[in-house]
């Protein structure tokens, strides 16, 4: 939280004069999803970071719309937001299981040749759920679900391994070559207490750029043992 706080005061200072009603009208995304839409070629879903109505406390929101092309659904969130919005801090990419099965090519190539995105966006699977639900879920350790998400796998990197840490560079470097298999990391919704959380479980593979099936989160630490 702290850290988005410094980001988007940095913004600020950027835009020029730092005043009350700059904070108001700037905005960052943290996490973008993506989904198989039933009226157009993608359902494109954003998490959005804004300042509160006084200007000293974070909200954040989610946004999502049918569209037919990425361009074309991050450009309409945008004018959602209708704010200043700062893309380099987006954190991560979730990509639904269903549109996982159609090939995630299209999109890797889309963020990585897109200079107002990091190439070391980390990108997830989401399992059993849309990757918008995700983004709708709370998240046990942050409200904002984009840095939340970021912490939690790399902390699972550094004590368990049970997951991968999957940067959006590498899953494109290795859906392009020959005899290689990528494996992504999934995202579920599990109750606890009565309330659904998300989860970081295991792993998705994939051959080329279509997933194939998943790995439990023993599987994945014994790949990633092997590696």
């Amino acid at each position: 939280m702290k850290k988005i706080s410094i980001i988007v005061a940095f913004c600020l200072f950027l835009s020029g004069c730092f005043n009350y009603k700059e904070i108001r009208d700037s905005a960052v995304v943290t996490a973008i999803s993506i989904d198989v839409s039933d009226s157009a070629k993608y359902k494109v879903g954003a998490e959005v970071v804004k300042a509160g109505d006084m200007g000293d406390s974070l909200e954040n929101e989610v946004l999502s719309v049918d569209c037919n092309s990425l361009t074309e659904g991050l450009s309409e969130i945008v004018k959602l937001v209708n704010k200043n919005v700062y893309l380099g801090y987006c954190e991560l990419i979730i990509i639904g299981e269903r549109f996982a099965e159609r090939g995630i090519s299209d999109i890797l190539d889309y963020f990585i040749r897109n200079t107002e995105y990091r190439n070391d966006l980390l990108v997830f699977i989401s399992k059993d759920s849309e990757a918008k639900a995700i983004l709708n879920t709370k998240n046990i350790e942050q409200k904002i679900i984009g840095h939340g998400l970021s912490d939690s796998l790399k902390a699972d990197e550094d004590y368990q391994a049970t997951s991968v840490y999957s940067k959006l560079y590498k899953i494109m470097n290795e859906t392009k070559t020959d005899n290689c298999s990528s494996m992504i990391s999934v995202l579920k919704k599990e109750s606890n207490n009565d309330e659904e959380i998300i989860k970081i479980s295991g792993s998705a593979y994939f051959k080329g750029d279509k997933i194939l099936g998943f790995l439990s989160e023993n599987d994945t630490f014994l790949i990633n043992l092997l590696n």
